[in-house]
């Protein structure tokens, strides 16, 4: 899979995406993501769960891979030059068009 551009971000719905600081009232923002991506990470997610997985054991990437996306749910703890499923955690994928439809959606290896 050949990779032009990669966004990673780790989704937890139990921590917030901004930081603040203690009587300073400053903002950090952790992750940015375009709108475009949101709605890609959206739909990969509705796959995703299908699956009944939880979305807090993983790290969640997204490539664009020629004509499409790909939405990869994979183990956070794996080195970064790893691909595919761990011992612990299956990784799943979602391939999307261009304009954000489902092509296929399944477990890596």
């Amino acid at each position: 899979m050949k990779h032009l551009t990669l966004f990673s971000l780790i989704l937890s719905f139990s921590s917030p995406f901004f930081v603040f600081g203690q009587g300073d009232k400053s903002m950090q923002s952790e992750v940015v993501i375009s709108g475009e991506q949101l709605l890609f990470f959206q739909t990969a997610l509705k796959e995703f769960e299908q699956q009944g997985l939880k979305i807090g054991e993983y790290k969640v990437s997204l490539y664009r891979v020629e004509d499409s996306y790909v939405v990869v749910f994979e183990d956070p703890l794996i080195s970064p030059s790893q691909r595919g499923s761990s011992p612990n955690v299956r990784s799943f994928e979602v391939q999307m068009s261009l304009n954000g439809n489902v092509i296929k959606s399944y477990f890596s290896r």
